[in-house]
């Protein structure tokens, strides 16, 4: 028992420092840390991933597959890293099921996840404490002379949400909730990032969306999100900042962000720097069709050829080999029959899980399901603006605890899953 114990409270550590781990170094030492933790766990038990969790990870084992013809025609520089952008993935939700594995109990992940959104939101919103003139900065400067915020600031959100909304208690310091919610709150506010806020708003309507629950609720709720977020911003002076010659609200960029990631083209260079993820977009499907390769795409280390020099972080370049539309990213480099199945990945895990009867035994059972259906959701949507499932470090929270949620959700609603059977424990 004893071992057992000690076993539960590494993995706990474990977890926590993986999920904060981006925070502190760089996206590749986060990646090589976690292969190397992933070998490791996978020696013990590659019997249970084979049997319950590879099937599941097919899909992106067949996309490393089709991309591999790139390595005959493009460089090895380039090639490499979109093998380990699409490969990443991998690990990631592997070691989030089998951490999971030995910790055995949702009361101690869902503490987890709340200890690692206070870390981040405080390593946030502590960059700001010494700033005397933040209240003079617009939205630009901050933006660029600060990070912008972090996923697991949103899951922390939204865990402590639902916990409230299903009647549930996981910390009962009574001074701990609003002194958390409030570091939280302000790191999100101060993040100014649309995926991050649009990321809550698909978790709160996850976890409103009960099978008794009416759709008027829910509208009334969203329209109460928007009109809050809409009013706050009008009555702020910092979400007003300078782009080029004209002045744009935070607002505007908001109800912008639809236009701003259809792919088309733009000739002027305010028009591209203004919509720049559709014309992106829009130059790698071009560089597809023109290359007669849209049934398996360009292979792994094409480049998309923006036609025109842009400055993107701190160099010049022409050619860029990853996109912040994950879609067109994995069609570029695999094809339509690439991005068929980086779709059916998303389906296979969406509904991996029996989510009614766990829904209707309620507790923890129904705040998990809804943290994965939400998890899955929040990637499926941020493949549209930030590379989903490729960006190197922002959707790393999500990835692995999918991973972990599917483990418990799945020991939970079949009694033989896996190598033991072994009860959860929940309290």
């Amino acid at each position: 028992m004893y071992l057992i114990l000690r076993k539960k409270r590494i993995s706990e550590q474990a977890l926590l420092v993986i999920l904060i781990l981006p925070l502190f170094i760089r996206a590749e030492f986060v990646s090589a840390l976690e292969f190397s933790l992933f070998f490791i766990l996978l020696i013990k038990s590659k019997k249970l991933v084979k049997k319950e969790l590879a099937p599941k990870l097919m899909p992106l084992f067949f996309l490393l597959i089709i991309g591999l013809h790139g390595f005959i025609e493009n460089s090895l520089y380039d090639f490499l890293k979109d093998f380990w952008y699409i490969s990443k993935s991998i690990p990631q939700i592997t070691i989030g099921f089998l951490l999971m594995n030995k910790i055995r109990s949702a009361n101690s992940l869902l503490k987890i996840i709340i200890v690692a959104s206070l870390i981040a939101s405080f390593v946030h919103v502590s960059g700001f404490l010494y700033n005397q003139d933040l209240f003079l900065m617009d939205f630009k400067q901050i933006r660029n002379e600060y990070q912008r915020g972090f996923t697991l600031t949103v899951i922390g959100l939204s865990v402590i949400v639902a916990m409230k909304y299903y009647r549930l208690t996981i910390i009962r310091n009574t001074l701990f909730i609003p002194c958390y919610l409030l570091i939280l709150s302000v790191s999100l506010f101060l993040s100014y990032s649309r995926t991050l806020w649009i990321s809550l708003v698909i978790f709160f309507f996850v976890f409103i969306n009960n099978y008794n629950s009416r759709l008027v609720f829910k509208v009334i709720v969203l329209l109460t999100i928007i009109t809050v977020t809409l009013t706050i911003g009008y009555l702020t002076n910092m979400f007003q900042y300078i782009d080029t010659a004209n002045t744009v609200t935070f607002i505007g960029k908001i109800f912008h962000s639809i236009n701003e990631v259809i792919p088309k083209n733009y000739f002027s260079l305010s028009e591209i720097n203004q919509n720049w993820r559709g014309y992106e977009s829009y130059m790698a499907i071009k560089g597809l069709i023109n290359s007669n390769s849209l049934i398996f795409g360009k292979g792994f280390g094409a480049l998309t050829d923006l036609e025109l020099y842009m400055l993107l972080g701190d160099r010049e370049l022409r050619f860029i080999p990853i996109l912040h539309n994950a879609y067109i990213y994995i069609l570029l480099k695999t094809g339509l029959v690439g991005l068929s199945i980086y779709i059916l990945f998303f389906y296979k895990l969406l509904f991996a899980i029996k989510a009614r009867p766990l829904v209707r035994r309620g507790g923890y059972d129904l705040v998990c399901v809804k943290l994965y259906q939400g998890s899955i959701i929040v990637l499926i949507f941020s493949s549209f603006v930030i590379s989903g499932i490729f960006n190197k470090s922002a959707c790393n929270p999500l990835i692995i605890l999918s991973g972990a949620l599917f483990f418990f959700l799945s020991e939970r609603t079949n009694r033989n899953f896996g190598s033991k059977n072994i009860q959860s424990a929940i309290c």
